[in-house]
């Protein structure tokens, strides 16, 4: 069974509109393909493609591969208060990622001889590195106190995606 097609400026032909394939009587076609089987293969192309585009993420933040240490930031504000001669802060640590980090360490040398206690549900300090004990979410930025009689030099050591 063979279907026809409108050529521009030459008018109906016998054929197969989707691959050109001249639909001569006698003769099948050269995939063995015909009539409605044969259109179904574009609509079916078209559905697969549109399936494959839906459940890839495609350019927006991809979690796994462009999440890391490099969309950490740390900032330090002065808090205002001076607890036994040392000047209190408030760190924050935030992430501009779509996906959670987790694993977040972050150099902190001074921290660890704050007058002002951490929280420890929040971080903990191990040899002049700021541990955080939950990942960090964009929008939900990890935040905790410290002392310290000069600002810290905070920079991230290690980030990793936790999707």
């Amino acid at each position: 069974m063979t279907s026809s097609f409108v050529l521009p400026g030459r008018g109906t032909r016998p054929g197969c509109s989707w691959c050109g394939w001249p639909g001569d009587l006698g003769r099948r076609h050269p995939r063995g393909l015909s009539g409605k089987k044969h259109e179904i293969y574009p609509a079916l192309l078209i559905f697969l493609l549109a399936a494959l585009l839906l459940c890839h993420p495609g350019n927006a933040q991809q979690p796994s591969s462009s999440c890391g240490k490099s969309d950490i930031s740390v900032t330090a504000a002065a808090a205002g208060n001076v607890v036994r001669g040392q000047r209190e802060y408030v760190a924050t640590i935030r992430t501009s990622c779509a996906c959670p980090l987790k694993d977040v360490r972050v150099w902190c040398g001074g921290v660890e001889d704050s007058a002002v206690p951490l929280d420890a549900g929040v971080v903990e300090v191990d040899e002049g590195m700021c541990v955080l004990k939950r990942p960090v979410s964009k929008g939900s930025p990890a935040v905790f106190k410290y002392s310290s009689a000069v600002p810290v030099n905070f920079r991230v050591f290690n980030a990793a995606p936790a999707c």
